[in-house]
């Protein structure tokens, strides 16, 4: 872009100034920082992040308030802060007695293409069917919880539970994975369509399809992003892990063919992220919490081998992610009755190297977590803990850091491009002395600074990096006087 300021390299080459995300090893974990709260004695957490309005948004149980569903909005500005947006969900999902069991756990996702978080669950009124609302974020600097759409929807007319939900970016929408308890507990799914915007926004399903004709235990859903598929891990017969790929053509899905994964019985629920050409598989089996890798080409799959995370642990819901922005896996995992560990993980095809690492986050039966990455190298985790006035608590970590390629006090700055240049190519810089146009909003006679990011702002201290402004467009590039 013109009027951008920019750095020298030590190659004696010019380069935009700007702040580049750097992974930390995951030998030294994520890094900890500030923490906010929820007093409410809580159940059945979940959650996903917005990219759209860069917000995190949770749905939980207040058994304060009569059992009563709770939307949050979790923000930050960038810093290591979390601020939060609050408020019943009671007078739209009108469902007060959303189960705290793990088998009842709701699910949420974020619908890229519509901008809209969607939710489902098992509703209790009337008999356990699956229901599924629809919300919009509010958008950065609006400090307020999810504005939801028209009323919530009977997804599928029959008894239900073990349920997931994802995004399918190629198909835009969302697809709901369930056990159908009232036709032989066999797996099911649907697809969700989210249309419309505010308090119009409305979510439609498809009819149900099977694609496990069995009893069909817990469920993970994925999504590869080299195949566009999303694909559904599943305990299935003697709680063997299995896998189907999905194609979806409008709102039909047809399931692919079955693949076994893992072998042998797993207990409780299994969790599966996809990130750099692999699927990653997290559960718990022999009381132990155990991973495993796996790639799919489209028609057929590669496995890795099985391995222990954490022995002699028996959490019952494991949690894994992924974030695209630094090819980094998290993992968060019960290690006792009042501690969760994070982990960091990377890849290199099926073999998965986990972080010998792991910062302790502390409370009291802390059975519910989650662990969702943004897209500047935050974490944002939000535990139980049974005690206290931080009963639901959500913490900030870092697995990268933003830096920056301007130098302590601005030591390497140049000066600025008014002119576009493109990478590789040639074009002029102006050094301090000059004047540089290309500028916008500038308040002649104020002094402004360049910011870690190549922001140029009114402000600054003797060792900033900017200039002078002589017009609204125009800036006198010097350092920012000694005050």
């Amino acid at each position: 872009a013109a009027g951008k300021p920019v750095i020298i390299k030590s190659n004696g080459k010019a380069e935009a100034i700007e702040e580049v995300l750097t992974t930390r090893a995951i030998n030294d974990g994520v890094s900890v920082h500030n923490t906010n709260s929820l007093n409410h004695n809580h159940g059945s957490l979940t959650g996903c992040y917005s990219s759209g309005q860069n917000k995190w948004v949770t749905w939980h149980v207040n058994n304060d308030d009569s059992a009563k569903p709770w939307v949050t909005c979790w923000r930050h500005d960038g810093t290591n802060d979390i601020a939060k947006d609050e408020a019943s969900a009671f007078s739209h999902i009108g469902d007060s007695s959303i189960l705290n069991d793990n088998d009842y756990r709701p699910r949420m996702a974020y619908d890229v293409n519509a901008d809209k978080v969607v939710g489902i669950w098992r509703k209790s009124h009337p008999n356990n069917r699956l229901g599924a609302w629809c919300g919009t974020v509010p958008a950065p600097g609006t400090n307020s919880s999810v504005t939801f759409g028209s009323g919530p929807i009977e997804a599928h007319n029959d008894d239900v539970k073990m349920m997931d939900l994802i995004y399918d970016p190629d198909a835009q929408k969302c697809i709901a994975v369930f056990m159908d308890e009232g036709d032989g507990d066999k797996g099911k799914s649907v697809v969700l369509t989210t249309t419309g915007s505010g308090a119009s926004a409305s979510v439609s399903a498809s009819s149900a399809v099977t694609f496990y004709a069995s009893y069909c235990g817990y469920k993970a859903l994925a999504y590869d992003t080299v195949n566009d598929k999303t694909v559904v891990f599943y305990t299935g017969a003697s709680n063997y892990i299995y896998a189907k790929p999905a194609s979806i053509s409008g709102t039909t899905l047809t399931w692919g063919t079955e693949e076994g994964i893992v072998n042998a019985a797993v207990s409780n629920q299994i969790d599966v992220a996809y990130g750099n050409g692999i699927f990653f598989l997290v559960y718990s089996r022999s009381s132990d919490i155990k991973g495993k890798a796996v790639s799919y080409n489209g028609s057929s799959w590669t496995h890795g081998s099985e391995f222990d995370i954490v022995t002699s642990c028996n959490d019952e819901w494991p949690e894994v992610t992924y974030d695209p922005e630094t090819n980094i896996f998290l993992i968060a995992i019960r290690v006792d009755t009042n501690g969760i560990r994070t982990y960091m993980a990377t890849n290199s095809g099926t073999t998965v190297s986990i972080g010998t690492t792991a910062p302790y986050h502390g409370g009291s039966n802390m059975n519910r977590r989650i662990f969702i990455p943004d897209k500047t190298g935050t974490t944002l985790l939000v535990h139980s803990s049974q005690s206290g006035s931080t009963r639901l608590k959500a913490v900030v970590t870092r697995h990268a850091n933003l830096v920056s390629n301007l130098s302590a006090s601005s030591q390497n700055f140049l000066g600025f491009a008014e002119d576009a240049i493109s990478d590789g190519a040639t074009g002029t810089i102006k050094l301090p002395g000059n004047v540089v146009g290309n500028q916008s909003g500038l308040t002649p006679g104020e002094h402004y600074a360049v910011s870690s990011a190549g922001v140029v702002s009114s402000g600054g201290s003797q060792y900033s990096a900017g200039g002078l402004a002589v017009a609204s467009d125009k800036l006198m590039i010097r350092p920012v006087p000694k005050s």
